[in-house]
């Protein structure tokens, strides 16, 4: 299943697509990593109603990790970091679909057994 594409993860982080050669080829492989991901944490088939059901929901979500995962290749030692509302530092996580993990786990395949 196709979440988000390259065009797209350029867009969300302010660079008209195609790009650069270097810029297409980072998003092209942050839009495969993302996409996989989320097929891999959801577990359910492309045909599966439920996906339909929570379509917005899922994009909205591949849309937030891709750009997290396109910009934390311009960060320094590879970290990402930012500030709570009182000052104190907020570790980030290196997996760019644990951003997103709650809109994931919503949707994602829970079998009974």
């Amino acid at each position: 299943m196709e979440w988000v594409t390259a065009h797209q993860v350029l867009g969300l982080v302010g660079i008209a697509p195609p790009g650069t050669a270097p810029q297409a080829e980072r998003a092209a492989l942050v839009a495969d990593a993302i996409n996989v991901g989320m097929t891999r944490a959801l577990d359910r088939a492309d045909s599966d109603p439920v996906l339909a059901t929570g379509d917005a929901e899922l994009r909205a979500a591949a849309a937030t990790a891709g750009a997290y995962a396109y910009r934390r290749f311009d960060t320094a030692f590879d970290s990402v970091g930012y500030s709570d509302l009182n000052g104190t530092a907020v570790k980030v996580a290196r997996d760019a679909l644990a951003y997103v993990a709650p809109q994931l786990e919503r949707w994602r395949w829970v079998g009974v057994g």
